[in-house]
Order: C-alpha cells, then sequence, then structure tokens
C-alpha cells in the first residue's frame, strides 16, 4: 500500500480515513484529532466512542482505520489506563504517531447567567482530570465563597468535557458550570464566565494513535508533538 505523504511530494488529499475518538464533537481529544488528520487528508471522518475498549474494538472490527486517545499529560501525568489496555492487547496495536494538544480550560455558564462572579457558580462540572488540571483556580473560587459565608462549590464528574456542556444545558438552575474548551462553549451555546483556568497556561496533552499490528499504516504519520521529541 503506497502512503499518500510524502516530505518531498504533496499526500493524497482524497484519501478516506475513519478516526475512532474517545469523548464528544468539541472535546480536547476531537479537536486534536481534526488537528492532525486534516493536515494529511481532506476526507477524514471522526466517529465518538464512549471509552478505550470500544474505540480498539471498533478499529479491529475495520469501523474505523484509527484511534485517538490522551496518552500523558504534563499537567496530571500518565493515563495509566491507557498503557495497561495497550499491554493486554498482546501486540495487536502500534502507536502510529502523537500529537501534543494543547488545553486551553474555560469557566463556562449558561446565556441565561447574569453575574459577572465565578463565586456565584455554586456547581461545577467536567472531566475529573480536567478538574484537576484546573484545581488552583477551583480553589480559589472556593475561599472566596466561603469568606462569603457560602459552601463550596459542588463538583461534578463528567466523562468528557462536553458532556459538562450538555449536563449545563439540561440543568434547571443557572448556578451551574461547567469547564471546558472555547468550541464546546460555542457549539453548546454557552457563554465563557472565565477563560485560561489551568493550572499551567500552556499545558500540553500528548495524544497517540493506535493502528492494527498486522495491517499496513495507510497513511505515513510523523509526531506533531513537541513533548514526545523530548523538547
Amino acid at each position: 500500500m503506497h502512503s499518500p505523504y510524502d516530505r518531498k511530494k504533496s499526500f493524497r488529499s482524497d484519501l478516506s480515513v475513519k478516526v475512532a475518538f474517545t469523548g464528544e464533537i468539541a472535546s480536547y481529544t476531537y479537536l486534536a484529532a481534526k488537528s492532525f488528520f486534516t493536515r494529511f487528508t481532506s476526507n477524514a471522518t471522526f466517529h465518538t466512542v464512549k471509552n478505550l475498549q470500544s474505540m480498539f474494538q471498533s478499529i479491529l472490527d475495520g469501523e474505523n482505520i484509527y484511534g485517538i486517545t490522551p496518552l500523558e499529560s504534563s499537567s496530571y501525568g500518565t493515563i495509566h489506563a491507557v498503557y495497561d489496555r495497550l499491554l493486554t492487547s498482546q501486540g495487536q496495536f502500534t502507536i502510529v504517531g502523537e500529537i501534543g494538544q494543547i488545553e486551553q480550560h474555560c469557566l463556562c455558564v449558561k446565556a441565561s447567567f447574569s453575574s459577572t462572579n465565578d463565586f456565584d457558580i455554586s456547581r461545577i462540572i467536567s472531566h475529573p482530570h480536567i478538574m484537576e488540571c484546573c484545581s488552583d483556580y477551583l480553589e480559589s473560587i472556593d475561599s472566596r465563597r466561603v469568606s462569603l459565608g457560602l459552601k463550596p462549590t459542588e463538583r461534578e464528574n463528567a466523562w468528557d468535557s462536553t458532556a459538562g456542556c450538555e449536563e449545563v444545558n439540561r440543568s434547571s438552575d443557572v448556578v451551574t458550570a461547567c469547564i471546558c474548551s472555547k468550541e464546546a462553549a460555542e457549539l453548546h451555546g454557552l457563554r465563557i464566565l472565565t477563560s485560561s483556568i489551568g493550572n499551567y497556561k500552556n499545558a500540553e496533552v500528548c495524544l497517540f494513535y493506535p493502528f492494527p499490528f498486522l495491517l499496513s499504516s495507510p497513511l505515513h504519520i510523523d509526531s506533531l508533538c513537541d513533548h514526545c521529541k523530548g523538547k
């Protein structure tokens, strides 16, 4: 099988590539997948899966050619479940590419939320890893709430940041917020109350692309992750 990409030649922009990603549309994993694969082809389609098992299985079943999922983070370290899944796959997959994705976390609320004060929020929803990445900011909100005689915020885990957006829209109150990307907020019609709330402003997540080991990858993929290159 010929590679659609050659450093000395133009890549085959018509190649059809199916990519499974863990999360929902506008999640950080989706944004990384879209950024990465559109560099190689204009005919990539992206398919959401609920968990790692579903992603790996969809590749084995031929439903998707590649998968993408976070592997490690400069903020919260290695995601051990991914390594464990690779180890137990008994050589069925190989990593064919990596990318570093800068995560710009935003605290987002319903458009009807009239206050401009983040300490007026009483409930915050997001993925637990993202909560950890924004722990300094969240603690500052709680400190201000306590100083005003209010209870600390209630924190609720979601399976990804975009699911938090959906929960905010479903909520009957306006004091519920989520932490997500700017793109997810725009997609779900939410207002960004505060942006760049992560502990580290240039925090990077390394994501990787598993591929069935016994097949020949249709894309010649290079790493686009400075973190993976040791820089």
